[in-house]
């Protein structure tokens, strides 16, 4: 599996719009660019197999395995691959908003949850942990 830094968004955009499944905020991303996020591709066989987005504060946004992929260690590899990015630009804290699915994954990768939160997207609301880890 290789990871490489998104620069054709046409590749992300397709897979956006083709699995409903995704998070509809992450859009955002190919309608405005924004040089502070560093959008990440995981690949497998030239298949894309998962996306995060790793913004300059440590934020990570967009954080996605395709459903096929599950449970296979796309997500560990793509996360791992994250961390030593931040670590090589050296930021310290990562952190991010993960939904209730994604929680147990990144309590198992170090990340701790600060609070446990309500928001709204498009009229309606789920809860979400915002976690950290520091690096």
């Amino acid at each position: 599996m290789g990871m490489s830094y998104l620069i054709d968004t046409h590749i992300l955009l397709w897979w956006l719009f083709n699995d409903p499944k995704l998070h509809t905020d992450c859009r955002g991303i190919i309608r405005n660019p924004d040089h502070r996020k560093l959008p990440y591709i995981a690949e497998e066989n030239g298949e894309i197999v998962g996306f995060g987005e790793l913004e300059v504060d440590g934020h990570i946004d967009c954080f996605y395995c395709h459903s096929k992929y599950q449970r296979k260690g796309i997500g560990l590899k793509l996360l791992n691959y994250l961390e030593n990015t931040a670590k090589l630009q050296g930021i310290k804290r990562l952190y991010t908003e993960a939904s209730i699915t994604a929680k147990p994954f990144f309590q198992n990768q170090g990340f701790s949850v600060i609070r446990e939160q309500q928001v709204e997207r498009r009229g309606v609301w789920f809860k979400n942990y915002v976690m950290e880890k520091y690096i």
